[in-house]
């Protein structure tokens, strides 16, 4: 069954991967690592912020599908969607910086390494560069300074379409014929 809920999914799924990685190599509880603003709270060692989607054109496939012989299934969307993975250690103020760049290492390697997020979905993941500018207006966006973070973009995520039309078929074709 093909889920209604790409967004929810794909948070859900980065948090798990994050959780895994980080308490297999760095033994962090998995309840550390959670979707959210990073700086909100200092409650996570990990904040996983989702902030941009964008439609992928390229993915596109522009075909209707068929339901039943009288109706026709509009086209499925295409998006990536555009994370950050900021870390936020907790602990001696002296070693933050060094375990949050422990965090950043492991998580680099390890989604470096993947070839897809998920195998049922075949959503890839992509470590993603912004440039210095794209950079600064998120976290101003945030009202924060800039902090040192992983970003990534997971795509292309279908979303189903629920629209669709009607459509008129031959379903009988009767001929005469005479002669002259």
């Amino acid at each position: 069954m093909e889920s209604r809920y790409i967004i929810t999914d794909m948070g859900k799924l980065l948090v798990n991967l994050a959780a895994d990685m980080l308490m297999e190599e760095l033994d962090v509880p998995e309840g550390q690592i959670g979707l959210g603003i990073p700086g909100e709270s200092e409650q996570l060692s990990l904040y996983i912020y989702m902030y941009d989607i964008r439609e992928n054109v390229q993915a596109h496939t522009g075909h209707f599908k068929a339901v039943g012989c009288e109706r026709l299934k509009y086209p499925s969307r295409f998006y990536d969607l555009y994370y950050m993975l900021v870390p936020s250690a907790k602990g001696d103020p002296k070693y933050k910086m060094e375990e949050e760049f422990r965090f950043m290492d492991v998580l680099l390697r390890r989604f470096g390494d993947m070839e897809y997020l998920d195998e049922e979905m075949r959503t890839a993941v992509t470590l993603y560069s912004p440039d210095l500018e794209e950079k600064v207006k998120i976290w101003n966006a945030l009202n924060q300074s800039l902090k040192p973070a992983i970003y990534c973009k997971a795509g292309p995520m279908e979303v189903l379409s629920d629209k669709t039309k009607d459509v008129k078929r031959v379903t009988n074709v009767q001929m005469r014929y005479e002669e002259k």
